[in-house]
């Protein structure tokens, strides 16, 4: 990870497992061509995940937040 307008100074970034899928949400597209929203609201309440924990976005930036922990689970 780094800035736009930094040609040096980039950093590894990783995730962490959490132990509890209550603070956990997923990252899927905006858009539902992209995205199966049915089915992965169906896979987040089978494993607990809490309802509307969604988040979405679109373009390759949700792969960027995912990898920073942003992103959920």
């Amino acid at each position: 990870m780094r800035s736009l307008d930094a040609e040096e100074g980039a950093e590894w970034t990783k995730t962490t497992l959490e132990a509890e899928p209550s603070p956990l949400r997923f990252l899927e597209s905006v858009e539902s061509g992209h995205s199966a929203h049915d089915v992965q609201a169906r896979i987040g309440e089978l494993l607990g995940v809490k309802e509307g924990t969604s988040l979405r976005m679109d373009s390759q930036a949700k792969y960027g937040a995912l990898g920073r922990g942003e992103g959920g689970c």
